[in-house]
């Protein structure tokens, strides 16, 4: 039998919030908590790697390198830029495009292998094909 929020044997006040906690644990719901990464362990992790930058109106595939180097292909053309890291702060500088001048972020890595930046920006390693 299922109890009513006025049979729980608790404090008024914590009803609605233990509610809440245990839906979100019935729906598998969780909140990020993670922190955002050093800029340089970022770079670190996906120098080299293509990254799926799913954005509107422009979805794109960024390159970085390791020496500070961007390419950013996208359905208007490719653009090619920098990338500085201080803490935190990932940044990225290009003089031409949708995304002209600097732009900086925090990013966080997600449980997936995707990223989060702070704008609300997804990024995705795109996986590598070898052929034979």
């Amino acid at each position: 039998m299922i109890r009513g929020l006025s049979q729980l044997n608790c404090p008024p006040k914590l009803r609605v919030p233990l509610l809440a906690a245990l839906l979100a644990v019935a729906l598998g719901i969780s909140k990020t908590t993670a922190s955002p990464m050093e800029a340089e362990a970022f770079a670190d992790e996906v120098s080299g790697t293509a990254l799926e930058v799913m954005t509107a109106p422009f979805p794109a595939t960024a390159t970085l390198t390791r020496d500070g180097a961007v390419e950013l292909q996208s359905a208007i053309g490719t653009f090619h830029g920098a990338w500085v890291g201080q803490g935190t702060s990932f940044c990225l500088i290009f003089e031409s495009g949708p995304v002209a001048g600097q732009n900086c972020v925090k990013i966080e890595e997600r449980a997936d292998g995707t990223f989060a930046t702070s704008k609300g920006t997804e990024l995705r390693p795109v996986a590598s094909a070898y052929r034979f």
